[in-house]
């Protein structure tokens, strides 16, 4: 039921907020980790909508005395708040993501959404005053959406206006008008990244180290050149770049304390010879 909720609501994410949003708000980087962030808060609360249906089921067998069922609710319980915590820590990582009005909108209808996707899970077993309840919910939950998407288009719209408008004012001069190129050498470039890469792998003996450095040169490799004119994308790589960095220092640094000195002493005549 999670995987079919799932692949349902990421669909439908993906059709209402697709990449060119990210890109007119000009945060392609955090409108990605909102979304990326958003299916797994779905996956969460989707879950504490199920167990409540599973524990419903069992309690509906009638095959339960009252101290199988104080376990079960315990259990339930911890469950759910377990979820719950996580589905709140990942609510505030959108809230942190959203820096700009256009964001703000994007994590509310991914949110948003994300509830509606909980509620009609819990909807397919409920009756009676339940039902009506989850149902009203469900329709308040859309029209927020809704009026997000309204509000997200008019704010894409002003963003485009204000673009054109800058675009009007620009004055003609006799300068080149090619827009300037990322240089494809220097400090976070494309191949300065690789470089760096590739100079840990010469570095090290550790057989892992050395796959793991060259999968990220790979990855690296087909990343399209614009990409490298992000500044949040080129601080993601160089943070990414300087973590796997440290982490083989660290362990060459224990390798080393870890030799025995009849090892260090044969390692230090090599180096002499």
């Amino acid at each position: 039921m999670l995987s079919e909720s799932t692949k349902t609501f990421e669909a439908n994410l993906d059709k209402t907020l697709n990449e060119s949003i990210g890109a007119a708000l000009g945060s392609p980087i955090k409108f990605a980790r909102i979304k990326k962030s958003a299916k797994k808060y779905q996956q969460a609360l989707v879950q504490v909508a199920i167990n409540n249906l599973d524990f419903e089921k069992k309690k509906a067998a009638g095959n339960l005395d009252n101290d199988k069922k104080d376990v079960l609710t315990a259990a339930m319980n911890q469950k759910n708040q377990a979820l719950k915590d996580q589905a709140s820590a990942i609510s505030d990582k959108m809230d942190q993501l959203a820096t700009t009005a256009g964001l703000k909108k994007v994590a509310s209808i991914a949110k948003n959404k994300s509830k509606m996707s909980a509620a009609e899970t819990a909807l397919k077993t409920a009756d009676g005053e339940e039902a009506k309840a989850l149902k009203l919910k469900i329709k308040g939950l859309n029209s927020k959406v809704a009026a997000d998407q309204k509000q997200l288009s008019d704010y894409e719209k002003k963003t485009d206006d204000a673009s054109d408008q800058n675009l009007d004012n620009v004055k003609p001069t006799d300068k080149d008008d090619t827009p300037p190129k990322r240089p494809e050498t220097g400090k976070n470039s494309k191949d300065d990244l690789i470089a760096r890469y590739q100079k840990l792998i010469d570095s090290t003996s550790n057989e892992k180290r050395k796959k793991e450095a060259q999968a990220k040169i790979d990855k690296l490799k087909n990343e399209a050149e614009e990409r490298f004119l992000d500044p949040e994308f080129l601080s993601l790589m160089e943070s990414e770049l300087a973590a796997f960095e440290a982490e083989m220092v660290s362990e060459d640094k224990s390798e080393y304390v870890n030799e025995s000195v009849s090892e260090k002493f044969r390692r230090l005549i090599e180096n002499k010879s």
